[in-house]
């Protein structure tokens, strides 16, 4: 399982939006789903 799919397999057993996984870490929307596209790592 790649880091990608970590993050997204958190968010989702959180039941968080990335929106919302981004307001709690205190980093952009966007950032989040970078990384889950796999274009960015933090």
């Amino acid at each position: 399982m790649g880091f990608q799919d970590q993050i997204k397999f958190v968010r989702m057993h959180l039941q968080l939006s990335q929106e919302d996984l981004a307001r709690q870490m205190g980093i952009s929307f966007a950032t989040v789903s970078r990384w889950e596209r796999e274009n960015r790592k933090p």
